[in-house]
């Protein structure tokens, strides 16, 4: 808007520091996790598994620092024992490229709640057993064609 002083940018531009983003140093992701739990486990010591670990490496941290350090509080406050484990992170960050399995009730008549319900169950089941259609299938209680012609129905 033009109401400081132009000089005042470099008279605060002493020594910049480029700090790139999470997303673009994943090696940082681990150090920083057991940084934040170690914080956050109030006196008691909490090993994240492998699992939990690489999910973590492989998101990529919108927020940065600050949503990694908020969700290592949430998942030490979650935990219970003494070893966080991956279902224990949100399904946001377990799923990323994935709608959660919620859904409105917003302008929506119940078929077609149902539908979004029965889609959700079974990205989520295909997600989970890495694309395997038996597998998803025996996960939902259903004959694997029952499962394909639902898919091939959905768009999936």
């Amino acid at each position: 808007d033009g109401k400081f002083r132009s000089d005042l940018y470099y008279r605060l531009n002493v020594f910049p520091i480029s700090l790139p983003a999470l997303r673009e140093r994943p090696e940082d992701i681990i150090s920083l996790t057991k940084h934040f739990v170690e914080k956050y486990s109030e006196g008691t010591v909490k090993e994240i598994d492998v699992e939990a670990l690489e999910t973590l490496k492989n998101y990529p941290f919108p927020g940065n620092v600050r949503e990694l350090r908020n969700l290592c509080e949430r998942i030490c406050v979650l935990s219970h024992g003494d070893t966080i484990a991956n279902d224990l992170l949100p399904y946001e960050v377990r799923f990323p490229n994935v709608d959660p399995p919620c859904f409105s009730f917003q302008n929506k008549n119940l078929n077609e709640i149902l539908e979004d319900v029965e889609k959700n169950a079974i990205k989520y089941a295909i997600e989970k057993c890495s694309g395997n259609k038996a597998k998803a299938a025996e996960i939902l209680g259903l004959p694997v064609s029952t499962l394909k012609s639902k898919i091939k129905k959905i768009n999936l």
